[in-house]
């Protein structure tokens, strides 16, 4: 009896094992079976090359092909789909998930067709095609219960229920399908830039093309000339962001009415070993609100129009994109300057401690070597290496093109020395009926250029003085400044001892006595000083007393200046007898001797005094009228 009973409980638990089994095997096959429909879906859109979707749901069927990384719209017209719009079909295809599933099989037995669920003429059909073949995935009618689609899937075996809302994202129609991007290639790909413009006249075109070399951008057509890095690439920028403004739909298109038979500009970017070029035709006549321009790919028929901005903004592309900076040059590196008109030269050489010098020559003239102004110096070579051109006049000059602008006999030769190079040469002239425009031209260079002419004529003086060392004067630390007298020039005046001796004397004179003690000058105006017959004349003199380091107690001296009156806010002129010569004072020693000489006469109203009133003739007795 006990044998019976337990082999009736070994035969229990054996069925209960069977039953787990059967259990644990169904779940997971229902598993796998929820599983199957994202994952078949996903294995065949990762491989496919092109997809076509179709169906009453979509309106227009299209076709997209993969191209590289991206995909193009193949049918029902040629033109590269939008990135994000594709991504969005892609993306949802390979997350959609079944609620319920059962087989064809099943619905088959039990009497029913696929047409009973709507894939007969499914609401949406997706082919997949890839190297394996063809897979289709349709889209079948509303389930009986809840926001759900039936959908047959790429095996053609099963049956799901998918939520509409993921179907819904599928139908994207044709136009928000289409890029509005129109040049695909990526911006640091481009290399070259070509442009080909009607002229205005209509009787010919204008080709331009420019190429990027060792990271700058040359024009080699129609010359061979520097482009503005900068203005080229922000041009090429604009034209890579340059969208569609509209589509053409191709029963409304006219080649000849939208001049796209004969196109006004053809604009290609040529990137790595490839290129696109858009051809643009006339002003769209239906444009509303921003003016646009037909337009189409050369190697596609699709028609639409653009913004007319990043068009006309290149049709002087030689003009507005060649770089305005044509004498460029690294100023530490200057080791000579000469500037010269006919025979008269001033020649600036760079001494071996870093200091200039300054050696003028004319017809007659000794050659007399002087400390030259370093700052000066440093700022006209700064000014020439960054000249920049007004306008491009002549490209390639004619001998007769340099008489008329007189280049033939410059109002000013420059001549730079530059360490281990040849010297360049810059000529500047302007007609002599011309008051307003100067013209350079550099000997590297055929090219003419139209430049700003007065401070440049003004800074490249034939005046030695111009270029002579501003400082004056410089006192040793030890040497001290005892007195100040301050001697009118006119007689009825007084002459001014300023105090040194006290504390608050010598903190009145302290800016003054600075100024003295450091003595520089705004700028030179002649070699020569002369106590009379100078205009403007001359209105003071002020006297320094001087207690000089000697080693025996000190060496008593003085030191006379000459100063006009004050002529403006920022100008009065000053001369050096020790010196023998004259100049103008900077505003520092214009301000500090100011309290101390003869004040500007101010107008009435400025110093709040009652204003008298003009002294008016008596008015004409009016003709009497004639009969």
């Amino acid at each position: 009896m006990r044998i019976k009973f337990t082999l009736f409980l070994l035969a229990l638990n054996g069925m209960a094992f069977s039953l787990l089994f059967y259990l644990h095997h169904r779940g997971s096959q229902a598993e796998r079976n929820a599983q199957r429909l994202a994952e078949n879906i996903r294995i065949e859109v990762a491989s496919a090359n092109e997809i076509k979707l179709s169906g009453g749901a979509l309106g227009l069927p299209y076709t997209i092909s993969r191209d590289g990384e991206n995909w193009q719209i193949t049918h029902p017209i040629k033109w590269p789909a939008n990135y994000f719009s594709v991504n969005r079909i892609l993306n949802q295809l390979q997350f959609i998930e079944e609620d319920a599933s059962f087989s064809v099989e099943a619905i088959l037995e039990s009497g029913q067709t696929l047409a009973d669920y709507g894939f007969e003429d499914p609401l949406l059909r997706i082919e997949l095609t890839h190297d394996q073949g063809l897979r289709s995935i349709s889209i079948g009618t509303p389930t009986e219960i809840g926001n759900q689609l039936y959908l047959l899937g790429p095996n053609a075996t099963t049956i799901y229920a998918v939520d509409r809302s993921s179907i819904d994202s599928l139908l994207i129609d044709l136009d928000a399908l289409r890029s509005r991007k129109i040049f695909n290639l990526p911006v640091f790909e481009i290399d070259a830039l070509g442009l080909e413009m009607k002229t205005a006249a209509g009787a010919g075109s204008l080709k331009v093309r420019l190429s990027k070399i060792d990271n700058r951008w040359q024009f080699e057509a129609p010359i061979s000339a520097n482009a503005d890095l900068a203005l080229v690439e922000s041009a090429i920028q604009s034209l890579s962001s340059m969208q569609v403004t509209r589509f053409v739909e191709d029963n409304s298109s006219d080649p000849v009415a939208q001049g796209l038979d004969a196109p006004s500009a053809r604009i290609t970017l040529y990137g790595n070993k490839r290129e696109r070029t858009l051809l643009v035709g006339n002003p769209d006549p239906s444009a509303r609100g921003e003016a646009t321009y037909f337009a189409r790919l050369e190697d596609l028929t699709t028609v639409f129009t653009i913004p007319i901005q990043h068009i006309d903004a290149l049709r002087e592309a030689q003009q507005d994109l060649r770089k305005r900076d044509f004498f460029e040059f690294p100023s530490e590196t200057v080791d000579s300057l000469v500037i010269r008109e006919n025979e008269a030269e001033i020649r600036l050489q760079k001494l071996e401690n870093g200091n200039w010098q300054i050696v003028a020559t004319a017809p007659g003239d000794d050659i007399q070597p002087r400390q030259a102004d370093a700052t000066y110096i440093e700022s006209l070579l700064r000014d020439l290496s960054q000249l920049r051109a007004l306008e491009f006049v002549i490209d390639n000059p004619s001998p007769a093109d340099l008489v008329q602008l007189n280049l033939n006999n410059p109002q000013r030769v420059v001549e730079l020395t530059l360490s281990g190079e040849t010297p360049r040469t810059l000529a500047f002239a302007h007609p002599s009926d011309e008051d307003e425009r100067l013209y350079a031209q550099a000997s590297a260079s055929s090219f003419i250029y139209e430049v700003a002419r007065k401070p440049l004529l003004n800074k490249l003086s034939l005046n030695p003085a111009e270029y002579y060392e501003r400082t004056l004067l410089t006192l040793p630390e030890a040497a001290t400044i005892t007195a100040l007298k301050i001697k009118p020039i006119h007689p009825e005046m007084d002459t001014q001892a300023l105090d040194l001796k006290t504390a608050s004397g010598r903190a009145a004179t302290a800016a003054l006595v600075e100024c003295l003690r450091d003595f520089h000058v705004n700028r030179y105006r002649n070699d020569v000083f002369s106590e009379t017959g100078v205009e403007p004349p001359w209105e003071y003199i002020l006297e320094i007393s001087l207690l000089l380091p000697d080693g025996n107690g000190g060496r008593e001296t003085t030191q006379r200046y000459a100063f006009t009156r004050r002529l403006s806010a920022t100008l009065q002129i000053g001369g050096s007898p020790a010196h023998n010569c004259t100049f103008e004072l900077n505003q520092k020693m214009i301000e500090a001797l100011q309290p101390y000489l003869q004040p500007i006469l101010l107008p009435p109203e400025a110093k709040g005094a009652p204003l008298t009133s003009p002294i008016l003739p008596e008015p004409i007795n009016p003709p009497e009228p004639t009969r």
